[in-house]
């Protein structure tokens, strides 16, 4: 999945096929919500997730693949039309906006440069994953005050009211844990990415951008 940066870059550039007076709090909580939740231990001290990918990224199984997409439009069909304000909807934009660009990140950096590894392992693909954030950490060293960023800081409180499969408190930790994670993952890493340039992660952000500008606008028209 594409790491915090470049969802915040692609939500950013969504803004202009969105309501002017979009809450931004929400908004750009709801773009890094897919992402959340908590970690606890199985017996053998092995970490489980809650309450797991197949349920924050509405995965679906495709039988013609053989395998998990992520339904995006399922996510918008079950959830926009039960926003109870424009705060909801705005929150309900940012996660729609993410999942789009997860599966597109899936598609067009994940999926190839793993087919491209000599040994598909599973300790290296988790090594290739770990070296595709370096690319968002190295932007946020560039940029540790930007703009969204700071939106997040600044929030205070943000009780789950959206999603039923997040605890009242899994939103707000993300929103407050995703400023500081990043600020002590650019300090403790500071390699460049092998795997996505600069150029390679920039020319990803605008098709994404340009993927889900199409996708928003539709709802738009209907």
């Amino acid at each position: 999945m594409a790491y915090w940066m470049t969802h915040l870059r692609v939500a950013e550039a969504l803004l202009r096929c969105l309501p002017e007076d979009i809450s931004l709090p929400h908004y750009y909580a709801g773009s890094i919500a897919p992402d959340c939740g908590r970690t606890e231990w199985n017996e053998d001290g092995t970490p489980r997730y809650l309450p797991g990918r197949v349920v924050t990224h509405w995965l679906k199984k495709d039988e013609a693949l053989d395998r998990c997409l992520i339904d995006f439009e399922g996510f918008y069909n079950a959830m926009m039309p039960k926003a109870a304000d424009d705060e909801a909807r705005a929150f309900y934009w940012g996660y729609y906006i993410h999942l789009i660009t997860d599966a597109m990140w899936q598609e067009r950096v994940l999926r190839p440069r793993r087919e491209s590894l000599a040994d598909p392992s599973k300790e290296n693909i988790e090594a290739m994953r770990a070296d595709l954030k370096r690319a968002d950490l190295t932007d946020y060293r560039q940029n540790p005050h930007y703009p969204p960023l700071e939106v997040l800081r600044d929030i205070l409180s943000f009780p789950n009211r959206y999603l039923d499969y997040y605890t009242e408190e899994d939103i707000e930790d993300q929103v407050h844990g995703i400023p500081r994670r990043l600020e002590e993952e650019a300090a403790a890493d500071p390699a460049e990415s092998l795997w996505l340039s600069p150029e390679e992660r920039d020319e990803f952000i605008m098709f994404a951008t340009a993927k889900c500008m199409q996708m928003v606008r539709a709802h738009f028209t209907k």
